[in-house]
């Protein structure tokens, strides 16, 4: 019999100018070695879910910032690596119902092009981002594509996070200029490097 005594915590991380960052948490910690680990760890996600709408599973050494560092998160990250292209663009292709040849030809180039960029992580969307994918190459510099709209391929610096979740309507209206779009004619990849280099 699984408890029925759990409570729900409610700990304020962050106070902002017009919201608040709140983690909800249950009071009992789990031991992994325990026989009945995934039955009470599959109660008490159920539990949060049920409450909060929310769930995920962090360690008991985890931190406050640890928790606020995950808040929001729409972009999975994975590893570069020639070891990781083939696991890589499966992940990609995975999104995929049935996916067309062209998104394997395009997630197949692509991810050629970024290891030459020599990126330090992978970047892929979520949810309403899961379209997108990208190549991060420093702390403040992505270079991101989709492989079902437009034509055209977006080189992001600063706060590379807010701008990526704009439309490409807000993006290309608004007057933050910390980005470039480059279409994929001609010699498209000679001008990312050159857009990359003139960030650099």
């Amino acid at each position: 019999m699984l408890p029925q005594n759990y409570t729900i915590k409610i700990n304020l991380l962050e106070e902002k100018e017009e919201a608040f960052d709140l983690k909800f948490s249950i009071d009992v910690h789990l031991l992994k070695d325990d026989e009945k680990f995934m039955d009470k760890l599959l109660y008490q996600c159920n539990l949060l879910m049920e409450n909060t709408g929310h769930c995920d599973v962090f360690t008991k050494e985890a931190t406050d910032k640890d928790y606020i560092e995950t808040l929001q998160v729409e972009w999975e990250i994975f590893p570069p690596g020639q070891k990781n292209f083939e696991k890589n663009i499966q992940r990609l292709i995975s999104k995929h119902r049935n996916p067309l040849k062209r998104f394997i030809d395009i997630y197949s180039d692509r991810m050629e092009f970024f290891e030459e960029l020599k990126p330090i992580r992978y970047i892929s969307g979520t949810n309403s981002f899961s379209s997108y994918f990208g190549a991060q190459i420093t702390e403040n510099l992505v270079v991101l594509e989709s492989a079902s709209y437009g034509n055209a391929i977006y080189i992001l610096f600063e706060e590379w996070e807010e701008l990526s979740k704009m439309s490409r309507t807000e993006l290309l209206n608004s007057e933050n200029r910390n980005f470039e779009r480059v279409t994929h004619t001609g010699n498209w990849k000679n001008k990312v490097r050159n857009a990359m280099g003139n960030y650099e």
